[in-house]
């Protein structure tokens, strides 16, 4: 079984241009504080944007792929809305249940974990690949699958 990888240029596209913004913003304001007498808001104005603007460039706001990845027993899954990789034990999930806006993997003795699609943030052809991926795990895994 192989793993499964996709990316989404749109969504990395979006990313760069409020990262630019941001940054553009903070530094617009750094040039014109020197017209006026600067204040303590109007640093903290300042670093926030900027903060802010890195912040788009980083998987903070989001990753620019969805994959799921099987070995040495375990799970690994990176999600487009998360900050960070899940990792499951083949021997902990319970069972997995495919819904049309979620994915739930429930573990034994453990939070379930859920996985949203968003509306607009997915293609339908991504949506069955995971579907299909993880028909095909728990076929595999011998694991309870519900529809």
């Amino acid at each position: 079984m192989e793993n499964l990888h996709f990316r989404y240029g749109g969504w990395a596209t979006v990313r760069v241009i409020f990262g630019v913004f941001w940054i553009l913003l903070g530094i617009s304001n750094l040039v014109l504080i020197f017209s006026n007498p600067p204040t303590h808001a109007n640093w903290i104005q300042i670093c926030l944007a900027i903060i802010l603007g890195v912040m788009f460039f980083t998987p903070i706001v989001g990753h620019n792929e969805t994959s799921f990845v099987i070995g040495e027993g375990k799970l690994r899954i990176i999600w487009r809305t998360r900050i960070r990789e899940i990792v499951i034990m083949d021997t902990d999930i319970e069972k997995i249940i495919l819904r049309n806006k979620t994915i739930e993997i429930h573990r034994k003795g453990m939070k379930e974990v859920v996985l949203h699609f968003g509306e607009w943030l997915w293609k339908l052809e991504d949506k069955k690949k995971v579907y299909e991926f993880l028909i095909e795990y728990a076929r595999q895994k011998n694991l309870l699958l519900e529809k």
